[in-house]
């Protein structure tokens, strides 16, 4: 089983210019939320690194990007999160993943919900929604991020 270090989801979620170490502690931070799966000892003690599962890469960067276009803090991120892993599992096995498309949408006040679909339904989605905004995610892209070799 491969896996993977805080600095190598760090390196996934971190921001243009931002510091190592800044996106470290928010992979730190996510996980004391009990946000990412961790492979094996949650707190392995000091010296030795915390490892985390292929998914994790994923679920970091689906969390930075909730975090981006939401402005939700990490207290609040977990029902968002649930959420989308529900939406993404079948479109990561559709026919068309480069088609697929997450949905967070809301108005005013209220709580953000998630849906899923394609990219060529999106206008007839919007239409249909009853909510004001719309933010859409791009999982092609975000699983690209997550999973291909990073670019030094």
């Amino acid at each position: 089983m491969q896996s993977f270090t805080v600095n190598d989801l760090a390196g996934r979620i971190r921001r243009p210019g931002e510091d190592l170490r800044v996106a470290g502690d928010r992979v730190r931070n996510w996980t004391r939320a009990g946000l990412l799966s961790v492979a094996g000892e949650k707190n392995p003690g000091t010296g030795k690194s915390r490892l985390y599962r292929k998914v994790a890469l994923v679920e970091a960067v689906l969390l930075q990007v909730l975090t981006d276009s939401t402005g939700v803090g990490v207290g609040n991120l977990g029902p968002i999160l649930r959420e989308a892993k529900k939406h993404l599992v079948p479109l990561m096995s559709g026919d068309d993943p480069d088609d697929a498309i997450l949905i967070m949408s809301r108005s005013a006040g209220e709580e953000w919900t998630l849906g899923s679909g394609r990219l060529r339904a999106l206008a007839q989605y919007i239409a249909s929604e009853s909510h004001d905004i719309h933010t859409v995610i791009n999982v092609k892209r975000m699983l690209d991020r997550a999973l291909l070799p990073e670019e030094n």
